[in-house]
């Protein structure tokens, strides 16, 4: 048991996208209404390029690319990277755990 929570802590970064894009389908309904959290948007009345990411990817998630661009055009970025990154490391977890020589197994 130890060692799967090793595993999973190890490959942490595995479990972002999926968390990313389960709590963005689950957040969907206050895409279009929820309060603005940025910071630098409430201080200095500035939009950030981080601005609308969060609603970006909520509207990817179900399918409305137009509203998300019009939130903010990187949230396809951002996606993009994220399934990169998972691509990558689903590969690595496969190859380092799965494809084990017979001989080396313990």
């Amino acid at each position: 048991m130890r060692r799967i929570g090793s595993l999973l802590a190890f490959y942490l970064d595995l479990w972002f996208l999926p968390v990313v894009l389960i709590t963005a389908w689950f957040y969907y309904p206050y895409c279009e209404h929820g309060p603005t959290l940025c910071v630098w948007k409430s201080l200095f009345h500035v939009h950030c390029p981080g601005c609308g990411l969060t609603r970006g990817v909520c509207f990817l998630v179900h399918g409305k690319w137009n509203e998300a661009m019009r939130f903010n055009p990187l949230s396809a970025l951002a996606v993009a990277l994220m399934t990169v990154n998972f691509v990558k490391e689903s590969g690595g977890l496969i190859r380092s755990r799965l494809l084990k020589p017979v001989g080396s197994l313990r």
